[in-house]
C-alpha cells in the first residue's frame, strides 16, 4: 500500500493518522486508521496502531519541539519512512497573511488547508486544545490569522496557582449556570465563559469576513464546546491530519 503517516504533535497530545495515497482522493481525505495519544513523559512512545498498514512516508507537524524525539524514534524504528516536516519541508499550497509566518502554529496552517479544500471559500476554524484558536481563511485559501485563548485546563490551573483557596475542579462534569459550591462555580465560570468567548470570536470574525461562513470545529476539547456553544459548525476530528495529507499530495506532485 502506498501509505502516508500524518503526525500532529500538540502541547499535550499527538494525533496520528494513516492514509492511503494510491486510491482516488476523497473529499476530504479520510484516514484508514487514526488515534490520539498523550505525549510521552520519558523516552518511550509505543502507541497501539493498526499493524497491517505500513506507510512509506511521514509528514509531521509540531508545536512542541521538546516532545518530538521519542515520537520520531518510534516512527523510524517501526516504519523507516521518509519523514518530511510541515511546513518547512512540505509547504502549504496556499499563502499566509500572518505577519511572521513561522510563528503561526503548524497545526493552525494545516487546519486552514483542510477547511478551505472542503468548501473552496472563506471559512472559520475553531481548534479546541490546550489553547483554543479561532482562525480565518480567505476566499483564495490564504490563512489570515485569528485569535488564541487559553483552554479549560489552562484556565483552572491559573486559578489554582494564582489564588490561595481555589482548587482545580473536574472539568468532565456538567457546568450548572449557577454554581452552588465553589467547585461548580469555577467549572461553570471556566466552561461557560470559554463557550461564550468562542461564540463571540466566531461572530466577530464572521462579520470581518463579510457575513456567515462555514465554521469547522476540531480538537480534543470539542465535546465541551459542542455542549455549551450556540455556534453552528461542522465537526472534523482529523482536520489537521487531513490538511497535512493535502499539503503532502501537492508537494509530491510538484
Amino acid at each position: 500500500m502506498d501509505g502516508l503517516l500524518a503526525v500532529n504533535i500538540g502541547n499535550s497530545r499527538v494525533g496520528l493518522g494513516l492514509f492511503e495515497l494510491a486510491r482516488p482522493v476523497p473529499a476530504p481525505p479520510r484516514p484508514e486508521w487514526s488515534g490520539s495519544f498523550h505525549l510521552p513523559t520519558d523516552d518511550s512512545f509505543s502507541p497501539t496502531i493498526d499493524p497491517e498498514i505500513a506507510p512509506s512516508a511521514c509528514v509531521l507537524a509540531s508545536v512542541n519541539p521538546r516532545a518530538e524525539a521519542p515520537i520520531l524514534r518510534w516512527i523510524r524504528a517501526r516504519y523507516e519512512p521518509a519523514t518530511h516536516r510541515f511546513p518547512s519541508e512540505v509547504p502549504s499550497p496556499y499563502p499566509t497573511a500572518y505577519q511572521t509566518p513561522s510563528s503561526a502554529g503548524a497545526d493552525r496552517i494545516a487546519n486552514a488547508i483542510a477547511a478551505f479544500e472542503e468548501h473552496q471559500q472563506s471559512t472559520i476554524i475553531v481548534d479546541a486544545g490546550t489553547a483554543i484558536t479561532v482562525d480565518a481563511v480567505a476566499d483564495d485559501g490564504t490563512f489570515l490569522g485569528g485569535t488564541i485563548l487559553p483552554g479549560p485546563s489552562l484556565c483552572v490551573s491559573a486559578l489554582a496557582s494564582g489564588t490561595a483557596l481555589l482548587t482545580e475542579p473536574n472539568l468532565r462534569r456538567e457546568a450548572p449556570p449557577i454554581g452552588k459550591n465553589t467547585e461548580d462555580a469555577i467549572r461553570s465560570g471556566v466552561l461557560r465563559g470559554i463557550a461564550g468567548a468562542v461564540d463571540r470570536l466566531v461572530a466577530d470574525i464572521s462579520a470581518e469576513l463579510g457575513g456567515d461562513r462555514p465554521v469547522f470545529l476540531t480538537g480534543g476539547g470539542a465535546p465541551i464546546l459542542q455542549r455549551l456553544c450556540c455556534t453552528q459548525w461542522t465537526f472534523r476530528p482529523h482536520l489537521a491530519l487531513v490538511g497535512l495529507v493535502i499539503a503532502y499530495r501537492a508537494f509530491r506532485t510538484e
